[in-house]
């Protein structure tokens, strides 16, 4: 098994390749975190989608967490939260940094 830093992320085994984030990519600046456990990644990745709001300009930042024996990615920001530069403090907390909507 095998992950792909280049500009996106993107899953690589026994010569085959798939996206991991539907709409996700990663760019140069983009955070991988490894659990402590050793068993999941933490990934800081640029969505496809709309922000909707009038403050923000560019991909939206969202984590997500791979798990490496069920090779699952699930997200664990809501669209509305923009969440990056995330590291693990145990197996089960993260620590990032965010900008969440407010109504305005």
């Amino acid at each position: 098994m095998s992950i792909s830093l280049a500009s996106t992320a993107r899953f690589a085994r026994n010569g085959t390749s798939g996206k991991i984030v539907p709409k996700g990519d990663m760019s140069g600046d983009g955070r991988i975190d490894v659990s402590p456990d050793g068993k999941r990644l933490l990934l800081s990745i640029d969505m496809g989608e709309e922000s909707g709001r009038k403050d923000w300009d560019g991909p939206l930042p969202a984590l997500w967490s791979f798990d490496i024996g069920s090779q699952k990615a699930t997200r664990l920001t809501p669209k509305k939260l923009f969440g990056w530069d995330g590291v693990w403090i145990d197996n089960n907390n993260i620590l990032f940094l965010s900008n969440g909507w407010r109504k305005e």
